[in-house]
């Protein structure tokens, strides 16, 4: 499972929205960082791990993907970022 594939990624990002919802956040993380492995445009992995780690209270890596988020085209990051860390 090396080869870089999206659709491996696409697997990873949808364990990580599992996790999500069973609030294991720390697992969700991790997948995440799976599915960018894979495919490190994909905006959503970066959007969704920068949540969850700012749920965490890891400010400074929260910020770096939801500005990586942003960079990708998810246009929510701004309001996100202006409401919960630019306080």
């Amino acid at each position: 499972l090396s080869e870089r594939n999206s659709s491996n990624a696409f697997i990873w990002y949808n364990l990580g929205n599992v996790h999500l919802q069973m609030q294991e956040f720390h697992k969700a993380i991790d997948d995440y960082s799976e599915a960018i492995r894979y495919e490190a445009n994909l905006a959503e992995a970066y959007y969704n791990r920068g949540l969850t780690l700012l749920f965490l209270g890891e400010k400074e890596l929260a910020v770096s993907d939801l500005s990586k988020a942003g960079e990708l085209g998810v246009k929510e990051v701004y309001a996100v970022m202006k409401r919960f860390i630019n306080n």
